[in-house]
C-alpha cells in the first residue's frame, strides 16, 4: 500500500464484508461495454448484428443441429470399439491353434 502498509488484519465478520462487495449480484451482466458497444451508442447498430439476421442464423444453426442428429449412426458396441481402437478382436479365441491341434476342439 502507499502508506508502507504491509498486512491487514481483520476480524472474520469484517474479511466476509469485505469479500462479499466483491461477488456481483445475481443476474448481472459480468461484461459492460463502452464507447461505440454501449446499448446506447448511435453507431452501435452499424457494428452489432440486428435481431433479424440474428433469428435467421439461429434458425439456420437449428436446422443444421437437427441434420447432423439424423445423420447419426447408431452406437457402437464395446466389441467393436475395442476392435477399432486396438486391432483386437473379443471373439476371437487366443487358443485356437493349440485347439486345432489337440483333441479337446470342441471345448473351444
Amino acid at each position: 500500500m502507499p502508506d508502507g502498509t504491509t498486512h491487514l488484519l481483520f476480524t472474520g465478520l469484517e474479511l466476509l464484508r469485505r469479500l462479499a462487495s466483491l461477488v456481483p449480484p445475481p443476474r448481472a451482466n459480468l461484461t459492460r461495454f463502452h464507447g461505440v458497444f454501449a446499448p446506447g451508442a448511435k453507431l452501435r447498430p452499424f457494428l452489432v448484428p440486428q435481431t433479424g439476421a440474428e433469428e435467421a442464423h439461429a434458425g439456420i444453426e437449428a436446422a443444421a443441429r437437427k441434420l447432423r442428429m439424423q445423420e447419426r449412426t447408431p452406437r457402437v458396441d464395446r466389441a467393436e470399439l475395442l476392435s477399432r481402437s486396438f486391432d483386437f478382436d473379443v471373439f476371437a479365441c487366443v487358443r485356437r491353434a493349440r485347439c486345432a491341434t489337440s483333441s479337446s476342439a470342441s471345448t473351444c
